[in-house]
């Protein structure tokens, strides 16, 4: 059962480890506190004595809800004032511990102010540090959201034209005969040949071979401490746990080896009419009279495809700055150099037009 003997602190005189089954202070002979904590001395040895086990096995003390006496589980009235026992008299619980958490001190269990412990700040101070922390870290949030609308904010100002430029592309495709290959055969192709060749491969089982391995083998349990019980009644018992007990053991085993198998299908070389791109025609210039370049050649075997245009007008700002934005082809002839025009920008210098 592994049983040791706990200890108690007098909350009256202050005396220190009284022994776990005494219900009484040994110093001052005040009787043991309700709300009395038990630990475990880092010392504390196993007892063999065979009442003192059977004495740890009988379960959790009361106390006299009537005159507040401690009395152990097999005490049928109180020592103290004769009472009988009933059902509202309290009693301890059994609480149990694992071994980095058992109390080895009556601070490990009450955490009441002490001496030792006055350097630790009391909750109110703690909480105005923290009000404090946040406070700052809420006004330094502030400062750089500001800095950034300062910076970034929109200011309406004018600027004046000083240029135009243009660009005009027109892709020329033509009408060609090609060779191509493909699974399927279309409607409208000159099949050249057909063929079999490999569509995909798929993984097949080849042979086995024996290899070897190394594998952990349950070979038993163990049984050990992983915590301790405080028993309610100044004692604490040793809680087991069981793990399981491997041996690394080397076995053979087949391995399946795959090959990859070619699959077959039948693939298609044609001919096939086709509209694909030839090149593609540009014009650019810097005047407000843009033209399309050169068409295709005429003839059924050529057509223009898609056609692109871009439009930009360069302005200079307040500073001599000078910027160029993309603008649609009515606002981009609407004006003239030196025209002057609205526009946003900002601290950081960047600008964007606001035609009207």
């Amino acid at each position: 059962m592994g049983v040791q003997i706990g200890r108690w602190d007098c909350q009256y005189c202050g005396y220190v480890g009284n022994s776990g089954p005494e219900t009484k202070c040994s110093q001052c002979a005040a009787p043991r506190d309700p709300d009395v904590k038990f630990y475990l001395p880092e010392d504390a040895e196993y007892v063999e004595d065979e009442e003192i086990i059977r004495q740890a096995s009988l379960g959790a003390d009361w106390h006299c809800d009537h005159c507040g006496a401690d009395n152990k589980a097999a005490d049928e009235q109180c020592r103290s004032c004769g009472d009988p026992r009933t059902e509202a008299d309290g009693t301890r619980q059994e609480k149990t511990h694992s071994l980095s958490e058992v109390p080895h001190s009556d601070s490990d269990t009450r955490r009441e102010p002490s001496d030792d412990m006055q350097a630790t700040p009391p909750l109110s101070e703690s909480r105005s540090k923290i009000r404090k922390n946040l406070k700052g870290i809420l006004l330094a949030a502030a400062a750089i959201i500001g800095i950034l609308i300062f910076l970034f904010w929109p200011r309406e100002t004018t600027v004046t034209v000083s240029g135009h430029s243009w660009e005009r592309t027109i892709a020329i495709e033509a009408y060609r005969k090609l060779r191509e290959k493909a699974w399927q055969l279309p409607s409208r192709a000159e099949l050249v040949r057909s063929f079999q060749a490999i569509h995909h491969y798929e993984k097949v089982l080849d042979h086995y071979e024996t290899r070897t391995r190394t594998v952990q083998v349950k070979v038993g349990e163990d049984r050990y401490v992983c915590g301790k019980t405080d028993r309610g009644n100044g004692y604490f018992t040793n809680k087991y746990c069981t793990r399981a007990r491997y041996e690394s053991r080397q076995e053979s085993y087949q391995e399946p080896i795959y090959r990859d198998e070619p699959v077959y299908q039948t693939r298609y070389e044609y001919m096939i009419w086709r509209w694909v791109l030839d090149r593609t025609n540009r014009a650019d210039g810097a005047s407000k009279n843009p033209k399309w370049p050169k068409g295709p050649p005429e003839g059924e075997h050529w057509r223009a495809g898609k056609k692109t245009q871009v439009y930009v007008l360069h302005v200079t700002d307040k500073k001599g700055k000078r910027h160029k934005e993309e603008v649609n082809f009515n606002v981009w002839k609407k004006y003239d150099a030196d025209d002057e025009m609205k526009a946003k920008t900002n601290m950081v210098g960047m600008l964007s037009l606001m035609p009207e």
